[in-house]
């Protein structure tokens, strides 16, 4: 499994995901059970990587290959190990001037 070795720059998100069961009894009544054991899943959105064209082809590279389904390793700056993550979404390449590119990430932690 490949690594992941980038940061992101600026104005990345982290939120958890939650995974619940829900059941509905039609009077606004609802129940609420942990749908699974693993509840502290991360979703990190709105992660933008800045640099030269060389730089951000080279993560664009690196997404392209695992085309939102294979998982990698990534150590996020609020983990303490690196985990298993694929990318969510379509990455979105900026260039803004012909000497600096920026591309912005959606990744999701996986178990898989």
């Amino acid at each position: 499994m490949k690594t992941f070795k980038w940061q992101p720059m600026i104005e990345a998100t982290s939120k958890r995901q939650y995974q619940a069961k829900i059941q509905s009894f039609g009077d606004g009544y609802e129940q609420r059970q942990k749908g699974s054991p693993h509840t502290d899943l991360r979703i990190y959105e709105n992660m933008v990587f800045r640099g030269t064209r060389e730089y951000v082809e080279e993560i664009a590279n690196f997404v392209d290959e695992h085309a939102g389904v294979k998982a990698f390793l990534w150590h996020a700056h609020d983990r303490n190990q690196p985990r298993k993550y694929r990318t969510d979404g379509d990455p979105i390449v900026k260039f803004i001037t012909r000497d600096v590119w920026e591309i912005t990430l959606t990744i999701k932690e996986v178990l898989i």
